[in-house]
């Protein structure tokens, strides 16, 4: 079903209207007007594209959004022109009833998580007051009851979505809910050797002797170009990430099957297009390091590494990996290598400015909250005492 709202006082335009998407088949034919605007939006951001979001529904959705949940797609239109998107789902938990409105590409179970960051209202500057407008109405008042948690992510410091709610429209009884995160980035806006001149002495010299490594004909920097490229590549990281978290006691990020088939399709649509990367570095032909992430404009979005740290012909083959696909980066005008959330010593030794993100959510106060609060602290302290039995043996070997 379509939901249709038309209320000429939350907008100077009487033409404005919300829809709310809930089947497949609206949602695959809003596919060219979804990549025209995220095309033309400066602040749409790569897991807001058309591929990705269609591809986590195709992949999670019959899981996730099972009825009595299900799509939950906002679309703001003028007249018959889409001037906004916010791509949202509802998550209905079979065990608690607990009822979470929240973005497409969250919400899975800690095996299967994809971590998307910076996601946002799809909509131009001067079209976000218009539809943060009735977006605010439909989520804070006419749907409110519907939802006990509405969670929005990490999303930048620009997000429109923190000037949620609009208006007098958050309810008595919800409670706006926001963490900090720290998002370390490099810029390489004035070219890569610019890049290496912003960095402490010590770090400039450390990097410098890093790459020299890269001189040596044993040493081969490579970028996936084509699908098939794209889907070796993806099977190489995910080997390395796996053999390495395995061994110290860990599951890694690709313990999930149904994760490692939306990475692949997603990387194997968006490399040949150039929205995706993934980099090799190999030392005679075996790989010793690879990264995997995205590209939006002149920004590169660094998403998972698979690293062989068992590999003693090279220093820091994850460092080098790093340093080498931002100079590659860098000659193809990506001006922004953003390292996401997370303070990881490689990322500080790698970043030259911080981005303070949040994590967004609003939480109503009703019983089925409660009991899912009550529910996800026992479930974290199971999943504590789980990998601590999986580490101690590791550590008495």
């Amino acid at each position: 079903m379509i939901g249709l709202i038309l209320d000429p006082k939350l907008a100077t335009n009487a033409e404005i209207t919300l829809e709310v998407v809930s089947s497949e088949s609206h949602f695959d034919s809003l596919e060219a007007a979804w990549r025209e605007l995220h095309q033309n939006v400066a602040s749409s951001t790569a897991p807001l594209t058309w591929e990705w979001m269609r591809e986590w529904w195709r992949t999670y959705g019959a899981t996730y959004g099972a009825f009595p949940g299900g799509l939950h797609i906002i679309l703001v239109k003028r007249a018959q022109s889409l001037i906004g998107i916010l791509p949202l789902y509802l998550r209905v938990s079979k065990l608690t009833g607990f009822r979470s409105l929240r973005f497409l590409s969250t919400g899975e179970d800690s095996s299967e998580v994809v971590y998307p960051e910076n996601l946002t209202l799809l909509a131009r500057p001067e079209d976000c007051s218009v539809c943060l407008d009735v977006i605010s109405k439909h989520i804070f008042s006419d749907f409110t009851q519907s939802w006990d948690e509405c969670y929005f992510g990490i999303v930048e410091p620009r997000s429109s979505l923190l000037d949620l709610p609009k208006g007098k429209q958050l309810s008595i009884g919800i409670y706006r809910r926001q963490y900090q995160h720290e998002s370390p980035r490099a810029e390489t806006t004035s070219g890569f050797d610019a890049y290496l001149a912003t960095l402490s002495a010590s770090t400039r010299q450390h990097f410098r002797r890093l790459i020299r490594q890269a001189d040596s004909k044993a040493i081969e920097f490579t970028v996936a170009t084509s699908s098939d490229q794209a889907e070796t590549f993806l099977a190489e990281l995910i080997s390395l990430h796996q053999s390495r978290w395995t061994e110290a006691g860990g599951l890694g990020a690709f313990s999930s099957q149904r994760k490692i088939q939306f990475h692949n399709s997603l990387a194997k649509l968006l490399v040949p297009k150039g929205a995706a990367l993934l980099s090799k570095l190999s030392f005679d032909g075996a790989p010793i390091a690879l990264l995997y992430g995205f590209i939006n404009g002149a920004k590169f979005d660094f998403y998972q590494s698979g690293i062989d740290l068992t590999c003693t012909n090279l220093k820091s083959p994850g460092l080098l990996a790093h340093l080498l696909t931002m100079k590659y980066l860098s000659s193809q005008g990506v001006t922004i290598y953003d390292l996401l959330s997370g303070n990881s010593e490689y990322k500080q030794r790698l970043a030259t400015t911080e981005i303070a993100t949040s994590e967004l959510k609003f939480l109503r106060l009703t019983p089925r909250t409660f009991v899912y609060s009550i529910a996800s602290i026992l479930k974290k302290l199971l999943s504590k005492l789980t990998n601590m039995s999986r580490v101690m043996p590791k550590l008495y070997r």
